[in-house]
Formats: structure tokens, C-alpha cells, sequence
């Protein structure tokens, strides 16, 4: 079997018979697909059960609430084929892309395929379609862990095709980490980013991801900040022996920042208490992950929000949250 698709799904009701048929239309017919049933309490299941009741290359897994990570590790473990390819529950796969990530394997024998996500509204129209970081960039090992340490822009796994052999290599302890939900899939990138012998890089658009234009003003919860900041910590301590002194500093200062933005957008999202705000602050000021050298920083409001931060000079800390907070209302 070419490929195995592999669907998390939790209370997607309103979405996953889109999904399903995305996948079920294709143009490439040898694959499997796998739903993950992660603990869902509305009729995502019994949909999913109708579509599997009619098509037998439907395999359905059913587990109590873990998170996402948990759930696409459930689907990795169980998936017979001889690529994976991630689909979220609530986007689509262009009805061509299995037949296009095929005859991309077979010309290049890629170990790791990427490729273009076309941005869509609740309805289904398509809002964007992004230039990607790799267009027209030399594909080499070298250039990908360079964008993967020092940027987000290859964190998805909603764009990648990976040779199962790659994503079933446990190199962290998954399990240890729980229920994560937020920045998991840069953590499950990490091991076949790096490790893939041959990365190609596909100019078409095969992946449609779903927008909700309310979600911006959704809250930062603190669990989502602390998953994001566990998920950095893990990816530190196993790339702090192998990267370069150089991408290793570029991760550390991406992964400042990002955990400084979220502190920020938490502050701006939620009514925190002075005494909580600080004892978080104290918190991400002594994490190894934030201990970055300020001349490493680039830009000028970079810096700027690092140094105000890390000296906890709360009148600018505050004035920078309520700019967060106008940006936020004008974007509903």
C-alpha cells in the first residue's frame, strides 16, 4: 500500500464528511484511511461509521481524549503504509494529491514531500493561495533544518508526505509528554526533517486548510502556553547535541521570542491577576529556553520586547498588551 492518511478527529461534526470524501474522491486510489476517534462527544463517530460502513479502505480507532499529538500517534502506529500523509479534520486534500505525491515518489524517491496549502473560508472558498518558504530554493538538508531551526514555516505536518519508516522512529518518549495540543506537530517533525536522506519539494497546491475568521480573538489558555514552551524544552534537549552552535542559537532565539509572544498574547487574551502574571514571568525568565544572548536578536522591536520582558518592566509590559489587545478587536 502507497500511502496511509491519517485524520485526528474530535467533535468535527460540521466538517468531517468533507474530509472523508476529499480523501475517498482521490484521482490515486491505493491508500488507506485512518480516523482517529480521539474521545469525540458529538456524531463526528457515527458519521465516520456510515462512510466506513460503504468503504473498506476505512479503518476507524476509537480512544478516550489524549490531545492531538496522542491521536496522530495512535494513527503513526497503526498505519500500513508506505508514506503518510496528514490531514486535519476539519481541511481537505486537493482531489488530485495522492495521485501528484505518487508521481513525485517515483521521479525523486523522496523520503519527505512538501508541498503548497491553499488557504479556505468556513465555506469552502478558497481565501489565499501563499507563496511557500521553498519555492525556488536549493532543497538541501542543510536549507531545511536552517528554516526548521529558526522559523515556524515548516512546523505543519498538514504539508508533508513522510516515509512511515521516519515518523514510526520514536526518538522522544511521546507518551511521557501527555495531552498536547499546541506546537505537537513541529515536535513531530523534528525526527524526519532532519533525518530524511532526500527532501523534495512539490510547486502545487495539494492541501486546503480551514480559516475561521472568529479564531483570532480566541484565548491564549495557559495550557496552551505551557504546552508550546514543554514542546521547545523537548526539542532543545535533543537538538543541543547535534545542530551547529550556529542553528542551535537560532532555534533559542526562535523559541524565545515565541514564548515571549504567547505570554503576551495570554496577558492580552485573559484577565490575569498582577501576582500571577509575575510569578509566570519569573517562571519563563529562569527556563533554559529564554537564557539567549540580547545581541543574537534581530530587529529592533525584537529587542525591544525581549529586553522589557526579561527585566520585568511591567508600565511597558502592560502598554505592549494593550497594544495586543486594539490589534485583536480591529481583526474580528
Amino acid at each position: 500500500m502507497r500511502f496511509s492518511v491519517l485524520v485526528p478527529m474530535y467533535n468535527v461534526e460540521g466538517f468531517i464528511s468533507e474530509a472523508i470524501e476529499s480523501v475517498l474522491n482521490q484521482t490515486y486510489g491505493d491508500f488507506e484511511l485512518i480516523l482517529v476517534n480521539d474521545g469525540s462527544s458529538d456524531n463526528t463517530l457515527e458519521i465516520s461509521n456510515k462512510y466506513q460502513a460503504s468503504d473498506g479502505r476505512i479503518r476507524i480507532i476509537t480512544q478516550k481524549n489524549k490531545g492531538l499529538l496522542q491521536a496522530r500517534l495512535t494513527g503513526r502506529r497503526n498505519a500500513n503504509g508506505e508514506y503518510i500523509v496528514f490531514l486535519d479534520s476539519d481541511d481537505l486534500l486537493s482531489l488530485n494529491a495522492l495521485e501528484k505525491l505518487n508521481e513525485t515518489i517515483i521521479t525523486t524517491n523522496a523520503d519527505v514531500v512538501m508541498y503548497k496549502i491553499a488557504i479556505i473560508g468556513l465555506d469552502g472558498s478558497i481565501l489565499l493561495q501563499e507563496k511557500h518558504t521553498l519555492e525556488g530554493k536549493d532543497i538541501s538538508h542543510d536549507t531545511i533544518i536552517d528554516i526548521f531551526s529558526s522559523s515556524s514555516l515548516l512546523n505543519s505536518l498538514c504539508g508533508k508526505c513522510v516515509k512511515n519508516s521516519l515518523m514510526k522512529s520514536d526518538f522522544i518518549n511521546f507518551e511521557q509528554l501527555g495531552h498536547l495540543n499546541m506546537t505537537e506537530d513541529r515536535l513531530q517533525s523534528l525526527y524526519p526533517l532532519y533525518f530524511s536522506k532526500r527532501n523534495t519539494f512539490l510547486n502545487e497546491y495539494l492541501y486546503k486548510y480551514r480559516t475561521n475568521p472568529e479564531s483570532i480573538t480566541l484565548k491564549v489558555k495557559q495550557k496552551a502556553m505551557n504546552d508550546s514552551i514543554k514542546t521547545y524544552e523537548v526539542i532543545y534537549k535533543y537538538y543541543k547535541n547535534i545542530l551547529s552552535a550556529e542553528l542551535l542559537e537560532k532555534m533559542t532565539v526562535y523559541h524565545a521570542m515565541q514564548t515571549f509572544g504567547l505570554y503576551l498574547r495570554w496577558l492580552a487574551t485573559n484577565t490575569i491577576k498582577r501576582k500571577e502574571k509575575i510569578a509566570k514571568l519569573k517562571e519563563l525568565n529562569n527556563n533554559e529556553i529564554t537564557k539567549i544572548d540580547k545581541r543574537k536578536i534581530r530587529g529592533i522591536v525584537n529587542k525591544f520586547i525581549f529586553s522589557s520582558i526579561t527585566n520585568s518592566r511591567f508600565l511597558i509590559i502592560d502598554i505592549m498588551v494593550l497594544i495586543n489587545k486594539i490589534r485583536i478587536k480591529r481583526q474580528r
